[in-house]
């Protein structure tokens, strides 16, 4: 991939390990509320899990929002904290060097410039969209674009990295090079549908993008 002078970054299942802090909140949250799971493994809990659809996961559990026996999502994860994914402290801090290093999110930006910030990594990133920045979410390209304006670059300049099939509808949307990672929320077979620019299994094959 030539021509390339800045990485865009997904947050939520890229640089965050959010597949598994979610798996073990909902585990917690059905035994408080002694629900048995639907899900039986991580992989069928990636499958069952709409990370964009909260109030769906709740209701198809059979709980309410304002029931949930003190078990707050925010609270768990400000207890428990959400580990990165493996080795991208180091990839991110080795590419800073190369490429310029920018986030769009679903997830709100105070959060990932809190997260960030806890794991050293927040001065890599020049440019971070959040849930908030823009009035529309993705696939709606309003971020991708805002992030472009913000780098002064053109779509030709910048690649995107995200985990979900929504995130190639994104990027074919704002007509930007997209990179699908399968240790995210969506499955390799769903990526490889959506016929993404390439597809990687390791966070260390980022680092050959020439």
């Amino acid at each position: 991939m030539k021509n390339i002078k800045a990485i865009i970054f997904d947050f939520d299942g890229v640089i965050n390990n959010g597949v598994e802090i979610h798996y073990d909140f909902y585990r917690d949250l059905c035994k408080a509320h002694d629900i048995k799971p639907p899900f039986v493994s991580k992989e069928a809990f990636r499958e069952w899990f709409d990370p964009r659809e909260y109030r769906t996961n709740y209701k198809n559990l059979g709980i309410s929002l304002k029931n949930s026996r003190n078990l707050n999502y925010t609270e768990y994860i400000k207890r428990t904290g959400i580990p990165l994914i493996a080795g991208i402290t180091e990839i991110i801090a080795k590419l800073s060097k190369k490429y310029t290093l920018a986030i769009v999110s679903t997830n709100h930006k105070e959060i990932i410039e809190h997260q960030l910030e806890d794991y050293g990594l927040l001065k890599f990133f020049k440019v971070i969209i959040g849930n908030g920045d823009v009035f529309k979410i993705k696939p709606n390209p309003e971020a991708l674009l805002k992030c472009l304006k913000k780098l002064k670059l053109s779509h030709k300049e910048v690649i995107y990295i995200g985990d979900m099939v929504s995130d190639v509808e994104t990027a074919r949307n704002a007509n930007i090079r997209i990179i699908s990672v399968t240790w995210g929320w969506s499955s390799k077979e769903e990526l490889k549908k959506s016929k993404p620019d390439l597809i990687i299994d390791n966070p260390k094959e980022l680092l050959k993008l020439d």
